[in-house]
């Protein structure tokens, strides 16, 4: 419950979206266990469960050779989404997942970082959320690359002296 509650304060305060990609956000999780569209319909309308039903499918996708088709892959969601605010909500759960990463195994920190890195930041970019774009390359960094990050870091904080 807390990670929908996170993702749909992503969706209103970092990305600004509306009423039905907040509910979706707040359901994500439970349409993915349950899956009973005509149900999230009846209760939340059409465009709820059209974003859902996109994210299912974005989720369905394998993403075992991200790193060599990126571009493939970000196309391919595009067009799965058919609605622009799937990729956001989708994006802002990526955000909050890559904000609590540092409790998951170390597969999963690799697996989800290279994701990020390769899917999910360009698209951000390609959408005109840079600062989520740039959350996003610095979680990856803190994951994938820790010495360079708290490099970056040490120097960060010099400047701001």
């Amino acid at each position: 419950m807390v990670h929908s509650i996170d993702v749909a304060k992503i969706v209103v305060q970092e990305i600004g979206l509306g009423v039905d990609s907040i509910v979706a956000a707040m359901l994500h999780n439970v349409y993915y266990q349950d899956q009973n569209s005509k149900d999230i319909e009846a209760r939340f309308g059409k465009s709820v469960t059209s974003i859902l039903e996109g994210m299912a499918k974005i989720n369905a996708l394998g993403t075992d050779t991200v790193e060599l088709h990126s571009e493939n892959y970000r196309n391919l969601m595009m067009a799965l989404a058919g609605d622009v605010r799937v990729i956001l909500v989708k994006i802002a759960d990526r955000l909050q997942v890559m904000r609590h990463l540092e409790s998951q195994a170390d597969s999963v920190i690799t697996k989800i970082s290279n994701e990020t890195s390769h899917l999910y930041a360009p698209l951000a970019h390609r959408l005109g959320l840079y600062y989520i774009n740039s959350k996003l390359l610095d979680l990856c960094l803190k994951y994938q690359n820790p010495d360079a990050f708290n490099t970056v870091d040490i120097r960060l904080k010099e400047t701001d002296r």
